[in-house]
């Protein structure tokens, strides 16, 4: 393999992890929206506003339809 396919290789390798939500993001996300089906609302929205603060796309979508 020669080093530009290396190079790639490893760049692509290592922005896919950095692009990736953590598992702990992902578990709250999920406890966020169970809330949310349960109809608790307040604690949907504690748990998924930091979520969406730190840029999760899916909390803030999700923070935008609480707000509607």
């Amino acid at each position: 393999m020669n080093k530009k396919a290396l190079t790639f290789l490893l760049s692509s390798t290592l922005l896919l992890f950095l692009s990736t939500p953590s598992i702990a993001v992902i578990d709250d996300y999920q406890e966020a929206v169970d809330a949310y089906s349960r109809g608790d609302y307040i604690t949907s929205y504690q748990l998924i506003l930091p979520l969406a603060e730190k840029g999760f796309a899916q909390a803030q979508y999700n923070l935008g339809v609480m707000y509607e």
